[in-house]
This record gives C-alpha cells, structure tokens and sequence, in this order.
C-alpha cells in the first residue's frame, strides 16, 4: 500500500501508537477523536451491521464516535428514517441506500475481514455470533 501511494506523489508516514492513545478523547491526545490523522487504520467492533460505520452529523467528537468527520443531513435524514422503521426488509434498504451513499462521498476502506472460530460445549444451541464484533448473544443460547 505504501509503495502505491508514494507511486502517485503521496507522502507516506507512518506511526504506531498504542490503542489507549488511538482512542483516547480529544483532550487527552487522542488520535482518532482528536482528528490528528489523515488516514488511519484500525479494527472497528461494530455491535449490528445497521449501526456499523455511521457518520452522523451530531455524533462527531466530542460529542460521538465519528471520527471521519463526515456529515451529510440528508443521510442523517435517511437512517434516522430506517431506524424508525419496525420492518426488517424497508430498514434493511434504507440503511443500505444510506450505506450506499455515504460510501460515495469519502472512502471507508474494509482491508480485512476476520475468520475466526468459536466453540462451545456439548449440546449448546442457539449461538448467534454478530458480524462485526466478537461478542454474541446470549439470550439466544439454550442447552
């Protein structure tokens, strides 16, 4: 990645820092909430692919988690509208036409996805692990 951005006239630095420091507030240094970065590569641990990635307008730090800054009120308008709505299918495109266009404006970029295994004991049922974090339900869980 490196090597392609400086092919087209990027400068490239980079800096490790420790996660406390990458999502410490604002006020205490942080990176991400702090806006002192122009790209930055981190693992996100959304709780429902419908809440994953949402720029809102109100949400920027420091008064929320969006730290690319983005604000569009017409798609604050869009998922506010999915959110309200109690039909799994009309929200489901609602939020992926809000997905859809914020996508357009300012690149989010999924460089890896992970694949991880997990087990449980014998004769537990109902395991529902969600998609964007490592935590699962467990009022699905039945033995």
């Amino acid at each position: 990645m490196r090597a392609n951005w400086i092919a087209v006239g990027v400068e490239v630095t980079t800096r490790r820092c420790p996660l406390s420091l990458m999502v410490a507030p604002a006020e205490q240094g942080g990176i991400l909430f702090g806006g002192k970065f122009d790209v930055a590569f981190y693992r996100v641990s959304e709780q429902s692919a419908a809440k994953a990635a949402r720029p809102l307008c109100g949400r920027m730090p420091p008064k929320g988690t969006n730290v690319s800054r983005r604000c569009v009120p017409a798609y604050d308008a869009l998922v506010a509208k999915a959110d309200a709505t109690y039909d799994p299918a009309k929200s489901g495109a609602m939020h992926r036409e809000a997905q859809g266009r914020i996508a357009k404006l300012v690149p989010s970029i999924v460089l890896t996805l992970r694949n991880e295994l997990y087990l449980s004991r014998e004769g537990v049922v109902g395991l529902t692990l969600y998609p964007f974090t490592d935590f699962y339900d467990p009022m699905t869980l039945a033995s």
